[in-house]
């Protein structure tokens, strides 16, 4: 019995050491297969992320129009099949250069679209200017301003069709994102979006949790998507936590945004998104949550268009219209001759009460050195008489004390004089040229 106790535990002992080992190897299989996995998509999602890229930046100059409408939440919580207000974009792109006219429309008291506001912002690659109304114009300029081209990658333009989300406009599009995210995962299988299969990619990113459906059969264009940003997550550049939005100005805690009914287009050999839509959530600390959605159809798209014939890139002012310059705050300036210019005018008046006021002011106070104390006249010599008449010029007949009065003269009112005769000079030209 003994005996064969012992043969029992040689065998037991055996069998757990090959069990052992034998599960030892099917982890280290599967911790190879899982590496393996892991490194193959990898690779397969900076593919994906390469190919988008080239797509990207193989799309010449571009001209379109974009039609937006917005739908606000029925009281049974669906979205009304009529819109409250329309859009009409005009956009031009060339590279980092974009234009973009908007005329909005809203509803009369008859239930008609008429027009209601009109804006232009545009960035040619000098300045962002932007000009709003059509009466009563209001126009800025900056030349360093250039985030404020970033500003023309907005939602009404379809710009979420692009990849770029309102949130995060400035950081960039969505394969820009992407590769900065520190986490994220590609499905090999390709699941269905409609007729064409896609890749899904999710991401933990800065600036929120995304969720993608990618069609490589039509230009890498995104198809569908979910996106969420919370907490500690970047939006408009900072934690959405610290961010105000919405009617009230309230601080955020969560915004939502979701992207379907996607069409592209197909041009030639290219393929480009013309229409979807985009709903957004935002729920705010206090609990409340408001909520839209709009549909965007872009349409008369041209690439390689003509943008002289078009007035592209080049502000549409009244000559003479008064410019806010954000660079030179302060100074007004106008649009002369399709360029910002300083009003001169207001330049010279300026100068001329400044250098007046100086001269008065500095014309009251005696000199330095030579001040009275208590009725007595000092010299710079410490003697009590006045200082010596001396002569800059060997040959001089002119008294020191009348050259100093004229220099002194000079010194003061010189400048005055100068922008008088400036002045005289400037008004002359302009009646000479009428």
């Amino acid at each position: 019995m003994t005996r064969t106790r012992q043969y029992a535990c040689k065998i037991g002992s055996s069998l757990i050491m090959f069990g052992l080992l034998a599960a030892g190897s099917a982890i280290a299989a599967t911790s190879g297969l899982t590496a393996l996995a892991e490194e193959n998509s990898d690779k397969l999602l900076a593919g994906v992320l390469d190919a988008a890229r080239s797509v990207q930046q193989d799309i010449p100059p571009l001209a379109y129009e974009v039609e937006t409408s917005r739908h606000k939440r029925t009281p049974a919580g669906t979205w009304h099949d009529k819109p409250h207000e329309k859009l009409l974009h005009y956009y031009r792109r060339m590279g980092e250069l974009i234009d973009n006219r908007t005329v909005r429309y809203n509803r009369d008291i008859s239930g008609k679209f008429v027009p209601t506001f009109d804006r232009r912002s545009l960035w040619n690659g000098q300045g962002f200017f932007h000009r709003q109304g059509s009466k009563n114009l209001l126009a800025t300029f900056s030349k360093r301003n250039r985030a404020g081209k970033t500003i023309l990658f907005t939602q009404e333009t379809g710009a979420f069709l692009d990849g770029r989300f309102k949130h995060n406009t400035y950081a960039g599009d969505w394969i820009t994102i992407l590769e900065n995210a520190q986490g994220a995962s590609i499905q090999e299988q390709k699941q269905a979006a409609g007729e064409h299969p896609c890749y899904r990619i999710a991401a933990e990113t800065r600036h929120g949790d995304y969720d993608l459906l990618i069609d490589p059969a039509q230009g890498y264009n995104i198809m569908r998507a979910h996106i969420v940003a919370s907490g500690e997550d970047l939006a408009w550049g900072r934690p959405v936590s610290e961010v105000s939005r919405g009617r009230g100005r309230k601080t955020l805690s969560r915004i939502e945004m979701q992207v379907a009914d996607v069409e592209v287009g197909r041009f030639g050999d290219r393929y480009f998104p013309v229409a979807g839509r985009l709903t957004t959530k935002l729920t705010f600390s206090d609990g409340s949550v408001e909520e839209s959605m709009q549909v965007v159809r872009r349409g008369k798209i041209q690439f390689d268009p003509d943008f002289g014939a078009m007035g592209a890139f080049v502000m549409d002012l009244p000559e003479g219209t008064e410019i806010r310059h954000e660079d030179v705050p302060g100074i007004r300036h106008r649009w002369l001759g399709g360029k910002v210019v300083p009003d001169v005018d207001e330049l010279v008046m300026k100068e001329l009460e400044r250098t007046v006021v100086n001269g008065v002011s500095d014309g009251n106070k005696p000199e330095s050195g030579s001040g009275q104390k208590n009725g007595s006249t000092t010299s710079s010599n410490g003697s009590g008489e006045p200082p010596e008449a001396t002569s800059t010029s060997a040959d001089s007949d002119m008294p020191a004390g009348e050259r100093k009065g004229l220099l002194r003269l000079f010194s003061e009112f010189g400048p005055l004089l100068i922008l008088i005769a400036g002045g005289v000079a400037y008004f002359a030209l302009r009646k000479f040229r009428a």
